[in-house]
């Protein structure tokens, strides 16, 4: 019983040493820490529309930091999106590619924001809005259909056959005719979906009374 003191100190003493040189060691660390997130869309000037939301959808946020405490930091919380800085609310010609830079004070978190990681940089350092601007431009309306005789033998009747679509002025040149949802010919009249290519195109009407008809037989000599 005598030698339990001494074996305590022999196998316990060397952790308990180890320990508090890994806590010294930790204070005198810098950490850095790479946490992903989301971009708030930037703010654009009444008559515009952001073009390439889908290509701003999140960023790398690189902190740094000294000491044990960053590591409670990250299991207090995380950020959760970032905002953009708009360079310029006059972009100029349009449609116009603007280079906007990430603002470290826009960090909203998910739980507490980290108070021992500091922001040092971005991955990427600037993204780059496409600005346009809004138009309305009034399009034809064609009707989707499902079956094996091809649409253009198909008898359509659509009401309204003309609607109104908004969006980028850019977008909006390209564009001629807008489609619905799927009709299967000889069904009755029923209201449809106006559909459109992009989610920056909205059309008004949004539905419209249509029906499609299969082609009436033709009369050939043969019948004769």
């Amino acid at each position: 019983m005598p030698a339990i003191p001494g074996r305590f100190a022999t196998n316990v003493l060397p952790v308990v040493i180890a320990v508090i040189l890994w806590l010294v060691g930790l204070q005198s660390h810098t950490f850095t820490v790479e946490q992903r997130a989301g971009i708030t869309p930037p703010e654009v000037a009444d008559g515009l529309v952001l073009c390439n939301m889908e290509d701003l959808d999140s960023v790398t946020i690189v902190f740094e930091g000294r000491g044990a405490r960053v590591l409670w930091d990250q299991l207090n919380g995380f950020p959760e999106t970032v905002s953009l800085i708009n360079a310029s609310s006059h972009p100029g010609a349009l449609p116009a590619s603007i280079p906007m830079s990430f603002d470290p004070g826009g960090i909203r978190w998910r739980g507490h924001p980290f108070r021992e990681l500091a922001v040092t940089r971005f991955e990427p350092a600037v993204a780059t809005a496409l600005v346009d601007s809004m138009a309305s431009r009034i399009v034809a309306v064609e009707v989707s259909t499902v079956g094996q005789i091809p649409s253009r033998y198909l008898w359509q009747s659509v009401d309204p056959p003309m609607v109104t679509l908004d969006g980028p002025a850019a977008m909006l040149s390209l564009v001629d005719s807008v489609g619905t949802s799927v009709l299967t010919a000889g069904q009755q009249s029923a209201e449809v979906a106006v559909e459109t290519d992009s989610p920056l195109l909205s059309a008004w009407p949004s539905g419209v009374e249509a029906r499609v008809s299969r082609p009436v037989p033709v009369v050939s000599f043969a019948d004769m």
